[in-house]
This record gives C-alpha cells, structure tokens and sequence, in this order.
C-alpha cells in the first residue's frame, strides 16, 4: 500500500499540541516539578513511565507519552512532525529530513507499556537511533 507523506495541517498540530497539553495540564505532582521544568523531554517522558503514573488501560494517555517521545527526536536528533497517509487512516509521525527515515512514536511506547513491557527510556531512545542511523546511512 502507497502511503503519502505531508507536512501537518494546522489542525495537525493543534491535535499533536493537546497531546503535549494533557502531559502539562495532568502532571502528577509526585514528579516534583511541572513538566516543562524538565531540562529534555526524555527526562520528563523517564519520570512518568518510571514513577508508574501511566495506565496501560489509557491508550490516548498512552499516546500523550508517545508525543513527548517525538518531540524528544525533534529537539535532540533534528527530526520532523509528519503526516502519513496510509489507506484510510492519517496518522502523526516524524522524519529525519533528506531520508526515508519515518518513525511512528506515538505507538511506540503505547505499544510496549500495553504489553506490561518494562521501559527503559534512554535506551529506547538511543536504539531508535542507531537504526534510523543506519538507516539514513544505508540509503545514502
């Protein structure tokens, strides 16, 4: 199946911004600062998974996490906030730019914590990018 790849929509953004949102609104105050006290996005994203804030029953809070996942490529790896449309469905991603390099991190940590799989925040973040390194090496 084709998939086509565009650059968000305004309302893209408002929606990706919501999820960001929830994280700011709905910290809980065990974390011992407001989420945008966090110096990187992965300290914030470590702090809620490992202090077990997180339902695994709650996908949309799920995704939340995913957001902040993403942002956390954006601002240390450079990458991009996407859209891929795949079929019928429209999804957020991001993109290293110049490459094929697509990552889909709202599902990413959704997937792992609904599974009861222990996540390790640092680690996920730096094997996701030595295969998106790869990656981009491979195709150039």
């Amino acid at each position: 199946m084709n998939e086509l790849v565009e650059s968000p929509t305004a309302s893209d953004l408002e929606a990706i911004e919501s999820h960001r949102s929830w994280i700011r609104e709905c910290h809980p105050p065990e974390l011992g600062r407001k989420p945008e006290q966090f110096d990187r996005q992965l300290d914030l994203l470590d702090a809620l998974i490992k202090g077990g804030w997180m339902d695994p029953a709650e996908t949309a809070q799920l995704h939340c996490l995913g957001v902040i996942l993403g942002d956390a490529f954006v601002e240390e790896k450079g990458f991009e906030w996407v859209m891929v449309k795949s079929g019928y469905s429209r999804e957020p991603a991001i993109r290293l730019p110049g490459s094929a390099v697509i990552l889909y991190p709202i599902e990413i940590i959704s997937q792992k914590i609904e599974k009861g799989e222990a996540v390790d925040v640092p680690a996920l973040f730096e094997g996701i990018c030595a295969i998106a390194d790869h990656q981009r090496n491979r195709a150039e």
